[in-house]
């Protein structure tokens, strides 16, 4: 047919066999291209794999050279030291006590060393390169989201923005040692500022707050007095979802330094614990109910 299979010579040898060698070419080519290609493309995977190493390596080893302060720094967020409460009465509430510190000295919260409160967590944020007042309404706000799932009885918040004396006729550590933490609980929240909200003006900027805060509510025809210290129960704080101290932190951080928003908030801490049930007490009788203190008693 064209093709001799074999043939045989006239000779002691074995028999010679030729071969077909357009037929084997036809065959081996195709397997040649198939591992060529292949070949090539584990090439370009091992790139990648080592290129993405080496960038997860440089991102790591990026943040435990520089250290947790440039963490916190790319995450946004405060730092924050706290105490384990001291279990020394199991009948009693537990206390934490948050300070909102703007200052680098060591001995800002030394005074929390003369407090007698049973079950007491001190937590005190420190973020000395913040330079507007403010800013402790999102410090407030990161504690209130970070610690919603293991609140204690009652959290109090003050702020350390500078060395002035509270608007109340006690000292920050007779204000601690003599709250009665049975109003707190009962009332949900406590203030504690004790000025007079008469003259509180309603302004635009606090209005557009208000409505970017808490939208399905109506403006109120008076705002309470400012505050941005006080105390507050772990119901009247579980009465908001978590995730709204998360939304509401997000709404303020890009504003908190160039407008007052962060200080407009001290009027708005009432409405976000109290919901609508947020009916101005005199300060004399705050005072009288919260820690005991009943001035000009008589008739």
């Amino acid at each position: 047919m064209g093709f001799k299979i074999w043939s045989e010579k006239p000779s002691e040898s074995l028999p010679q066999y030729s071969q077909l060698p357009q037929q084997e070419q036809a065959d081996t080519h195709p397997h040649s291209a198939s591992r060529e290609t292949s070949t090539r493309s584990d090439v370009f995977s091992y790139i990648r794999f080592i290129l993405y190493s080496i960038t997860g390596i440089a991102f790591i080893t990026s943040f435990l050279w520089a250290g947790p302060t440039t963490l916190r720094e790319y995450l946004n967020a405060p730092s924050s030291s706290s105490a384990l409460p001291t279990i020394t009465n199991f009948s009693a509430p537990t206390i934490n006590l948050i300070i909102a510190s703007f200052t680098s000295k060591s001995d800002s919260s030394e005074w929390t060393k003369s407090l007698k409160k049973d079950n007491l967590a001190i937590i005190q944020y420190d973020s000395p390169a913040s330079t507007y007042k403010g800013f402790e309404a999102l410090i407030y706000l990161n504690y209130l989201y970070q610690f919603y799932e293991n609140l204690p009885s009652v959290s109090i918040f003050l702020n350390k923005w500078e060395a002035t004396e509270l608007s109340c006729p006690v000292s920050e550590k007779d204000l601690i040692n003599r709250l009665d933490l049975a109003t707190v609980q009962s009332r949900g929240f406590l203030p504690f500022c004790f000025q007079d909200a008469s003259s509180m003006e309603t302004n635009d900027s606090v209005i557009s707050l208000f409505h970017k805060s808490f939208p399905e509510k109506e403006v109120p025809n008076k705002f309470s007095a400012p505050c941005n210290e006080f105390a507050v129960s772990r119901d009247a704080i579980r009465s908001v979802p978590r995730e709204q101290y998360l939304h509401l932190a997000n709404l303020l951080r890009p504003t908190c330094a160039e407008s007052d928003a962060g200080k407009e908030w001290d009027v708005m801490w009432p409405y976000l614990f109290l919901q609508d049930d947020t009916d101005e007490v005199a300060p004399s009788e705050a005072l009288c109910q919260g820690w005991g203190i009943c001035l000009g008693a008589e008739d």
